[in-house]
């Protein structure tokens, strides 16, 4: 059996954020609406935004959250990093 999932929390605007420096897999990210639109972007590195991007999402004044989750976690192998842009916008990602 898997333990639980590991979750993080953004506010943005950051920069990029090392969510896991090692190989692990992606179970689900949630992106809110702040005071502007928001994007999540979450790549397939150990250290930059950069490279295989694993997931984008966006909420927006219309759909003030947005939620994804895979039906099986997804593979980063090289490691979990995110970008969150957005006046006041937050996220939370789960990983293993």
């Amino acid at each position: 059996m898997k333990p639980p999932a590991i979750t993080t929390a953004l506010a943005a605007p950051t920069a990029a954020t090392v969510i896991k420096a090692a190989p692990g897999q992606l179970v689900g990210a949630i992106v809110a609406f702040g005071s502007a639109d928001a994007t999540l972007t979450i790549y397939d590195h150990a250290s930059a935004a950069s490279g295989t991007i694993l997931a984008i999402l966006k909420a927006t004044d219309e759909q003030q959250t947005a939620a994804w989750q895979p039906n099986t976690p997804q593979l980063a192998s090289n490691g979990i990093t995110a970008k969150l842009e957005g006046t006041a916008a937050q996220a939370i990602i789960e990983y293993h």
